[in-house]
């Protein structure tokens, strides 16, 4: 079986020659640094000071790395709208310095000089899937547990299922052996904004962890042919409006990249549009603490733009006013 990593990434000899010439002048760049920098070479748990950031500048600007290894990326894989966006970012994502990027990654995959093709894959793949924000299965079991209610005693001829913000694609994954199991047909599409994440979510290939790999749930054959993900905007999918029985919106609304008023407001225009009469939105999360107060106003607005609740805050459904209760 041809492993779908070899047909992803284009290793073409002008491909490999170009990796060359990116070790050559990193591997140059990195041994002076380490000669002459007099500064300790980043490992994990590395103190950053604002000094230490800037030696690194001045050796390895980061800018620089992040500009090369983005125009390696983008003769890599299939365009440049592929490439992570922690690489594409113009402001690098809050990275200062390449110890910062390297803190976001898996401990093999930093501090390293030259690439070898496979840790090349590894790395593109862990910059589009970071494991601080990785998904996993068993994240919200209280919500799958709802969701497998749904599925056995309100039997219908076809579910549809949205998954946004599915990320690496377990929790849909998870949905969708759930389905299996009470014999339920359902119809499951992820949203992610990185297409090498719809990419890795619909191989279940996770180069860059091999632990997280082996747990992706595994329904039979016909259920995973149900099973879609698309790389989008997850409060602007293009999707059928009306046309989907339950949303699932796990680790969003209230979190990091989810608090300003506007875009919880367009998350809960967008769920209006998307969802069919009858239907229901699950919004779940494991924010630490410090997140309550944007949890608490995220449910003030889904108020009183005219939203039924249900559940606490961390695990909150929500169904329009027009819409019947999905109990």
């Amino acid at each position: 079986m041809i492993d779908p990593l070899s047909i992803l990434f284009r290793w073409t000899p002008e491909n490999r020659a170009a990796l060359a010439a990116f070790n050559a002048r990193w591997e140059e760049r990195f041994t002076r640094f380490r000669r002459t920098a007099g500064a300790p070479w980043w490992a994990p748990g590395l103190i950053l000071t604002p000094e230490l950031h800037q030696r690194y500048e001045a050796w390895l600007p980061q800018a620089e790395y992040r500009r090369d290894l983005t125009a390696l990326a983008a003769r890599l894989l299939p365009g440049r709208a592929w490439v992570p966006w922690r690489l594409r970012d113009p402001d690098g994502g809050g990275v200062l310095s390449l110890p910062d990027l390297w803190q976001r990654l898996p401990a093999p995959l930093a501090g390293h000089a030259g690439l070898e093709t496979a840790v090349c894959n590894a790395l593109l793949c862990a910059l589009a899937d970071p494991p601080r924000f990785g998904t996993d299965t068993g994240r919200y079991p209280e919500q799958l547990r709802r969701v497998t209610e749904l599925l056995t005693t309100r039997p219908k001829p076809l579910w549809r299922v949205l998954d946004l913000g599915c990320g690496t694609g377990h929790g849909t994954w998870e949905v969708a052996l759930a389905a299996a199991e009470t014999g339920a047909k359902a119809h499951i599409v992820g949203v992610t904004r990185e297409p090498l994440e719809a990419w890795m979510a619909t191989h279940q290939r996770l180069p860059h962890d091999p632990a997280r790999e082996r747990r992706y749930p595994s329904p039979p054959g016909a259920a995973a042919g149900h099973v879609q993900f698309v790389a989008a905007d997850g409060l602007t999918p293009p999707l059928r409006p009306g046309a989907w029985d339950l949303i699932l919106v796990n680790g969003l609304a209230g979190g990091p990249h989810l608090n300003a008023p506007e875009s919880m407001h367009r998350l809960l225009r967008g769920l209006a549009q998307l969802l069919a009469p009858g239907g229901a939105a699950c919004c779940a999360c494991r924010f630490h603490d410090g997140y309550a107060p944007h949890l608490d106003a995220f449910a003030a607005l889904a108020r009183t733009d005219g939203w039924q609740l249900s559940g606490p805050l961390r695990q909150l459904w929500l169904e329009p006013p027009t819409h019947a209760t999905p109990h």
